[in-house]
């Protein structure tokens, strides 16, 4: 195995440590819509069943996808490098925004203050 240290070997370790908050945070917001109605609805189950799935990509997907880079991202030539480069730029670009969404949405709701 050739051993290097290059960009999608960096990317598959951010990929791998992005997994676990952007698992929790998404496990978090299944909690808080469940417990935010006492009366479930089809359309709320429906809504929390789709975070679900949601969690589990970023608890099961995210971490394959970064071990596959880390692991083999070495046989990549440099433009298919600088590809998954901006690909994973873009998707932790946009996971960010929505992490910080939902931040303000939970202290909006009174479910989570600062210490």
């Amino acid at each position: 195995m050739n051993d290097a240290l290059n960009w999608p070997s960096l990317v598959g370790v951010v990929l791998i440590l992005f997994a676990v908050p952007g698992a929790v945070g998404a496990g978090f917001e299944v909690i808080f819509l469940l417990n935010r109605r006492s009366d479930p609805e089809p359309g709320l189950l429906l809504h929390a069943f789709h975070r679900m799935v949601v969690a589990l990509g970023r608890l099961l997907g995210l971490p394959l996808a970064g071990s596959i880079l880390f692991l083999h991202g070495w046989r990549l030539d440099p433009i298919l490098q600088l590809a998954v480069f901006i690909l994973a730029a873009g998707v932790l670009i946009e996971a960010s925004g929505a992490f910080a969404e939902d931040l303000q949405r939970w202290r909006r709701r009174g479910q989570w203050r600062r210490p």
